[in-house]
C-alpha cells in the first residue's frame, strides 16, 4: 500500500541540472527521433539504474564490471 507521502512524491517533478554537453546531446537525439525530452530522460534513467543496481556498471566510474 502506498503512503500519502509516497503518492505525492511520485507525481512531483524532480529538478535536474544538466551540463551543457548533456543538453546538446539530448537536443540532438530529440531532433533525430522526434521523442520528447522527458521520455528520453526516463528511458535513460531506467536503462542505467538497472545496470547500476544489478552491479553490471560501477556508478562512479561508469565502467562495466566483469
Amino acid at each position: 500500500m502506498k503512503t500519502k507521502a509516497h503518492a505525492d512524491y511520485s507525481n512531483s517533478p524532480i529538478p535536474v541540472r544538466l551540463e551543457t554537453e548533456q543538453i546538446e546531446l539530448l537536443g540532438e537525439f530529440q531532433a533525430k527521433t522526434g521523442l520528447s525530452k522527458s521520455f528520453i530522460i526516463r528511458r535513460c534513467i531506467n536503462y542505467t539504474l538497472r545496470r547500476f543496481s544489478d552491479g553490471e556498471v560501477d556508478i562512479l566510474t561508469l565502467q562495466e564490471r566483469k
